[in-house]
């Protein structure tokens, strides 16, 4: 007497694949992670010491980065990067030379750029301050391009 097997139907719906702790949603969380880890990387640590109380601890920048992951629609999943400390944009863009001098209401202006500098406690003892500017340090895009190398879905 001879057995056969058969497989008849194998039925996957790919919608619940994208959901919470499912394989493409496990991957994709996976990614992020890596983005996160390789932009906190990249990202530059101010080593000097705080010279004014109020300023930011050292390594805020690098700390401050996270990454979230949202299911967006069945079939879609879109990752955020994020960084909390104030002046990311600063490092990201670099700037230019200033003269910060104190303005009305207490607020601080730039003369002569067309660049601001948030208002801190520490600068308002000061009359005028020249800046002598920072280059532009994208630790994002390299930290992205680090993680896209070796994920062609990020390609």
């Amino acid at each position: 007497m001879a057995f056969t097997y058969e497989v008849v139907d194998v039925v996957t719906y790919e919608e619940k694949l994208y959901l919470e702790g499912h394989l493409i949603r496990r991957w994709f969380d996976g990614m992020a992670a890596e983005l996160q880890t390789a932009i906190s990387t990249e990202a530059p640590l101010n080593k000097r010491p705080n010279k004014h109380p109020g300023e930011p601890p050292v390594g805020s920048l690098k700390a401050g980065i996270t990454a979230d992951t949202d299911l967006t629609g069945p079939h879609s999943l879109e990752a955020t990067i994020r960084s909390s400390a104030y002046y990311t944009m600063y490092v990201i863009g670099g700037t230019a030379p200033l003269i910060i001098a104190r303005g009305a209401g207490g607020l601080f202006a730039t003369k002569g750029a067309s660049f601001s500098l948030p208002a801190q406690p520490w600068i308002k003892a000061m009359r005028t301050q020249k800046i002598s500017g920072q280059e532009a340090n994208d630790f994002m895009l390299r930290g992205y391009e680090i993680v896209a190398s070796r994920h062609e879905a990020l390609g």
